[in-house]
């Protein structure tokens, strides 16, 4: 199968989204406290530091997630077990133990059921689990409807359990070991959205720009709302699984947009590692207050730089032979497989 353009990219931009939703962004704390910025320009800035809704940057990983795992079966009659958890499982899974090991040693790995930004990785697993059942329940019904139904699970879940939500500050893995039934409905969008990209149009330049600042603009909103709404119902839980809807929609059009624009190569480049930049930044912040390097409320850039290339060495060392790995042991499993048939 062809390979997508520009999701590569768009998994890169919300690494550095989630990136800059836990360290801040390098200068505005400082802005934020110079005694000769006030009035209208102070608010700007103080908007400027909420731009980046790391969360919502999770659903779009979510949605490209479900995206990629079903788009190599979408015409296929089944799926041969051991080969596709052997590559998907390993292939998440190494760099994950180890990113939590070093996330451990500097205090950074968080508690259970949580686990800092974990929580999403132990949710990717579990769909990775259930694909096959939700595979041959997709030959029998469309994704639409099993998208309905993870919804009203979804919700009703939520409306069980608004203590859960208040608890943990109406944040997006407030149901713990549950939450993964919370993100459900945002993968399968995904798997949905890998067999009816083709349904939509090729967006011009500035269509794809004005849908691009609309995301933007939304996450920003949804960020606002969940700090100053005072209802359960700003939370994350529910914002963003609503805020899937036209997140869904917009990656269809970026994905037809690409089939006839060529994304940056260095932004393509830079997605393949982007899982270890995500599993791997909260170690350096920890690394930073471990060894007292600093202020950290003036350390925002050397963090975020030190994140990027310790990232990349990561994905060298780590993800990358993992990704061999898994993929050498998938064939060796499929291989087996059609011996055992012939036979």
């Amino acid at each position: 199968m062809k390979r997508i353009k520009g999701l590569d990219s768009i998994r890169f931009i919300c690494a550095i989204y989630v990136l800059l939703g836990h360290f801040g962004i390098p200068f505005i704390p400082n802005l934020m406290k110079n005694p000769n910025i006030d009035g209208l320009l102070l608010k700007l800035i103080k908007v400027l530091s909420l731009t980046f809704n790391g969360p919502a940057a999770v659903i779009v990983f979510f949605i490209i997630s479900g995206f990629c795992i079903n788009y190599p079966y979408q015409q296929e009659k089944k799926i041969d077990l051991l080969p596709y958890y052997s590559r998907r499982l390993l292939r998440i899974s190494i760099p994950a133990i180890v990113a939590a090991m070093i996330c451990y040693k500097f205090n950074t790995l968080g508690k259970f059921p949580d686990y800092g930004v974990f929580w999403s990785i132990i949710c990717e697993v579990i769909y990775y689990l259930i694909f096959p059942i939700l595979f041959y329940i997709r030959k029998r019904i469309k994704w639409q409807y099993i998208v309905i139904a993870a919804y009203i699970i979804c919700f009703t879940t939520l409306l069980l359990n608004p203590g859960l939500l208040i608890a943990k500050s109406n944040d997006y893995p407030a149901l713990g070991i549950f939450t993964w039934v919370i993100g459900l409905p945002c993968w399968l969008l995904g798997c949905w959205l890998s067999e009816n990209y083709h349904r939509f149009t090729t967006p011009t330049v500035t269509k794809i720009w004005v849908l691009r600042f609309c995301i933007i603009i939304g996450a920003l909103l949804l960020k606002l709302i969940k700090f100053h709404a005072p209802t359960v119902f700003a939370s994350n839980c529910y914002t963003l699984n609503i805020f899937a809807i036209p997140a869904v929609m917009w990656l269809a059009y970026e994905i037809m947009y690409f089939e006839h624009a060529n994304p940056y190569s260095w932004l393509e480049k830079a997605g393949k590692w982007s899982y270890s930049l995500y599993i791997i930044h909260p170690a350096i912040i920890g690394f930073f207050m471990y060894y007292e390097i600093g202020d950290l409320t003036n350390m925002q850039l050397p963090i975020l730089i030190c994140s990027l290339v310790f990232a990349y060495v990561f994905y060298l060392a780590i993800e990358k032979p993992s990704h061999k790995f898994s993929s050498f042991i998938s064939k060796k499993l499929r291989a087996r497989s059609k011996l055992v048939l012939q036979n």
